[in-house]
């Protein structure tokens, strides 16, 4: 094996810590602008996500202003089959005004309006409203003994507190 030995001089030197240098501030900066990107992208993919969410909650809050009109005609549907009873006569209506119903909720539910189930549970005040109170000894303090209007929520929000009436001891 043979081998060359070669004379270092100042001058070489100098031009390889020149170099050094120069790679050396070329990785700091190349390690400032990756990390720049990074945090970039990031951001932006931060901003992405925000929009998005915000999209949707900006249609469903549309959607809520929608449902809260449309119960008034729910209600009123709700209360013409309650007046028609049993009455022979008008069992075609009836029946009629039942279907209608039937698909005017299925139409709400698919934008997320669900109803408040109150008869029979604990007052709460979070989604009902006490609107009279009743003493009945053999039921639980702050049952609800009556419903008089139906509450609702829509995507898991109060849209409409029901309306009851609490048995109080």
């Amino acid at each position: 094996m043979i081998f060359k030995i070669y004379k270092i001089t100042n001058r070489d030197h100098s031009i390889n810590m020149l170099m050094y240098d120069m790679l050396h501030q070329i990785t700091l900066q190349n390690k400032k602008y990756s990390k720049q990107y990074s945090t970039i992208l990031l951001d932006f993919e931060n901003l992405k996500k925000r929009n998005i969410i915000e999209s949707q909650t900006l249609s469903k809050s549309a959607n809520k202003e929608i449902v809260k009109h449309l119960l008034v005609i729910l209600d009123d549907l709700e209360n013409a089959l309650i007046s028609i009873g049993n009455k022979k006569i008008l069992k075609h209506i009836q029946d009629g005004l039942a279907l209608i119903t039937r698909n005017f909720f299925k139409i709400l539910k698919r934008y997320g309006l669900t109803p408040i189930n109150a008869l029979g549970t604990k007052f709460n005040h979070l989604k009902h409203e006490a609107i009279r109170n009743k003493h009945i000894s053999i039921l639980e303090n702050d049952m609800i003994i009556e419903e008089y209007q139906k509450g609702y929520t829509l995507n898991n929000k109060l849209l409409r507190a029901s309306k009851v009436m609490v048995n109080l001891k």
